[in-house]
C-alpha cells in the first residue's frame, strides 16, 4: 500500500483517506464543486446583480460561485471599483469599504462587464454587513489553522515529524514529504494511526486534527 504525505496534516489526512477508498469520490466531488470549476465563457456584456459567494481571494481579483450553482467566475478589481454595503432602510445609507473587505466566504453581488474569457470586471460590489461579519469570523478561524498546517517537516528545515503505527507494531517516523509503501499485509482488519508530532515530542495540539486513526480490511 502506498501512502502519500505532505507538508500539512490536512493534506496528509486527505491523501490517506483517498487511499482507503470511500471518501475518494466525495473529495473529488468537493474539488470539482469548489476548486476546479470551469471558467465561464461568454461574449462581453453588462452584468447586473451577479450574486454568489467568494471562494478565493487574490490581490487584484477574487473567484466566486453563483448562489444558484454553476461554474466559478473570476471577478477583477479596477481603480474605480466601488465596494459598499447595501442600504438599510430609508434613513441608513450604504457604507463604503476597501477591496480588502472582500473576503473568502462573503456573499455579495457584482455589477460589471463580462469579458470574453468569462471573467467580470467589477464596477460595483455590494454585500450585507451581517454577511461581512460572518466572513470576518470565518477568516479569524481559518487563517491561523492554515498557518499551522503549513508547518514543515524536520528534514525540510522544520520542527515537525509524522509518527505512524500499524496495528500494535513498533512506531515509525516520516521526516520528509513524499511517498512510501506499506507491504506485508495479512488478510483481516488492520488499524493505522498517524500523529503530527511537534517540537516538544508530543502530538501537536490542534484539536483532534493532529491524530488520525483509520481501520482497513485486507481481503484475500
Amino acid at each position: 500500500m502506498r501512502i502519500s504525505t505532505n507538508r500539512s496534516l490536512a493534506v496528509l489526512t486527505i491523501a490517506f483517506v483517498l487511499l482507503i477508498g470511500g471518501a475518494e469520490r466525495a473529495f473529488a466531488n468537493y474539488l470539482g464543486t469548489n476548486n476546479r470549476q470551469p471558467v465561464v465563457s461568454a461574449p462581453q456584456e453588462q452584468v447586473k446583480k451577479f450574486k454568489g459567494v467568494v471562494l478565493k481571494r487574490e490581490p487584484d481579483s477574487f473567484t466566486m460561485s453563483e448562489t444558484t450553482g454553476g461554474p466559478a467566475t473570476t471577478v477583477l478589481f479596477t481603480s474605480s471599483t466601488e465596494v459598499k454595503s447595501h442600504k438599510r432602510g430609508a434613513f441608513r445609507g450604504s457604507k463604503e469599504y476597501g477591496e480588502s473587505y472582500v473576503l473568502r466566504g462573503l456573499r455579495l453581488e457584482v455589477d460589471g462587464t463580462r469579458n470574453p474569457d468569462g471573467s467580470i470586471t467589477a464596477d460595483k460590489i455590494r454585500f450585507d454587513e451581517q454577511d461581512l461579519r460572518t466572513a470576518q469570523a470565518l477568516k479569524a478561524t481559518l487563517d491561523p489553522a492554515e498557518a499551522e498546517m503549513n508547518a514543515k517537516l524536520k528534514a525540510e528545515g522544520g520542527e515537525f515529524r509524522v509518527r505512524y503505527i500499524v496495528d500494535d507494531d513498533e512506531m515509525k517516523w516520516l521526516d520528509t514529504a513524499g511517498s512510501f509503501w506499506l507491504a506485508g499485509w495479512t488478510p483481516g482488519k488492520h488499524t493505522l494511526r498517524f500523529e503530527l508530532i511537534g517540537p516538544d515530542g508530543w502530538p501537536y495540539k490542534n484539536g483532534d486534527g493532529a491524530i488520525i486513526t483509520r481501520e482497513i480490511i485486507v481481503r484475500q
